[in-house]
């Protein structure tokens, strides 16, 4: 361990890695951030295999993968102990709700108390009665960041005033940020947009759960391509369980030509930067990745007002927020900004700049290392 007064030596982040969506891409970047720093030693836990795995790969960085398809939990926490017994490390930072109470614990037993959690949304509740293991990892969850984290952090001040379950001394707020030039810097699509070239593209983004409601997009779709046929190209990028229903909906409600389903891609900002506008209907966000690398690609963003969502679109002033899940309200702010153009691309040019400005990649890392310096000198 960390003597006081010497300076911070490793940091450990653990995560599942299954997927590469909002929080995985928010991870990659803050590492990839800390790495450049060169102020520390960043040593990876993952409990799969899979895209994050391979880009923290890429960085050259110490990566150890505890597979959960091959290991049950007992022994992912085992494994877990004596890897932070073997680093040593100053501070262990967990991501996601399993990865948050094996690593917790295990860090304590290891002598680990700089101990780190961030929430990167809320959680979708699952009530069926054969969802035991989420609600319980939900409960030990919300234990380990009362008992065993030193800070929680949230990534938008709204999702902070949600962790009621908390003291407040132990809530954190760091806002998630990306990197423009990097994104700037990405090529062509690997492959070419399907539908007219001509139309007005509009693009959705997000894993196929309820809470971010791609059944909404659907019927926003069939609300425009119902009114103005021919005008409107739609594109869903992602992937997710509810993949085979949400296609069977877009040819019940006749879309087929209309809206392309275009898959999970690792590198979207080739393509989001084709798009006309980006809308987002999620139920609820923390603050979406996604919103910010629109914002950094001059895409228009039109928005539920839930979450983070509202400040990082400055209640208006860089996209359009849509107070309710409303189908006409949405399809009358896609409209309407191309009724005004000069009006959208005003919001459009300060959304890039606020993005540069607030929402970088390396703001949001020199605050983590802060955080975690905090937590050394203690």
């Amino acid at each position: 361990m960390r003597k006081p007064g010497t300076n911070l030596s490793t940091v450990v982040h653990i995560a599942s890695g299954d997927l590469y969506a909002g929080a995985e891409v928010q991870l990659y970047q803050l590492i990839r951030q800390l790495r450049n720093s060169a102020e520390c030693t960043i040593v990876a836990i993952l409990l799969n295999t899979g895209i994050l795995e391979q880009r923290l790969r890429s960085l050259g960085m110490d990566v150890h993968v505890l597979d959960e398809s091959m290991l049950g939990g007992m022994q992912i926490f085992i494994e877990a102990w004596k890897l932070l017994r073997k680093i040593r490390p100053d501070v262990v930072h967990t991501h996601r709700r399993k990865e948050n109470v094996i690593g917790a614990v295990a860090a304590r037993l290891a002598g680990v108390t700089a101990i780190v959690q961030t929430v990167h949304g809320l959680p979708e509740e699952n009530s069926r009665p054969w969802a035991v293991a989420k609600r319980i990892y939900g409960m030990l969850d919300r234990l380990s960041a009362r008992v065993f984290a030193a800070r929680v952090v949230a990534v938008s001040p709204e999702l902070g005033r949600r962790l009621g379950f908390l003291p407040q001394s132990k809530i954190v707020v760091i806002e998630n940020g990306i990197d423009a030039e990097e994104l700037a810097g990405e090529g062509l699509p690997s492959q070419p947009l399907p539908g007219d070239a001509r139309c007005t593209r509009i693009a959705f983004v997000g894993r196929f759960v309820p809470v971010k409601r791609v059944d909404v997009f659907l019927n926003i779709a069939l609300h425009l391509a119902r009114r103005f046929p021919d005008r409107f190209c739609f594109f869903i990028f992602g992937d997710g369980p509810g993949a085979e229903e949400l296609k069977a909906l877009r040819d019940n409600l006749g879309l087929e030509r209309e809206v392309h389903f275009m898959g999970f891609q690792e590198r979207l900002a080739p393509y989001l930067r084709l798009m006309d506008f980006l809308i987002i209907t999620s139920d609820h966000e923390g603050l979406p990745m996604t919103l910010l690398e629109a914002m950094a690609l001059n895409v228009p963003v039109i928005a539920h007002a839930v979450g983070g969502i509202p400040q990082v679109l400055g209640s208006g002033e860089f996209g359009v927020l849509v107070e309710h899940q409303n189908i006409a309200e949405y399809a009358a702010a896609v409209i309407g900004s191309q009724d005004d153009p000069e009006a959208a691309r005003d919001r459009t040019g300060r959304a890039r700049l606020q993005v540069e400005r607030r929402y970088s990649a390396a703001a949001c890392a020199a605050r983590y290392m802060e955080l975690y310096q905090f937590l050394c000198d203690r």
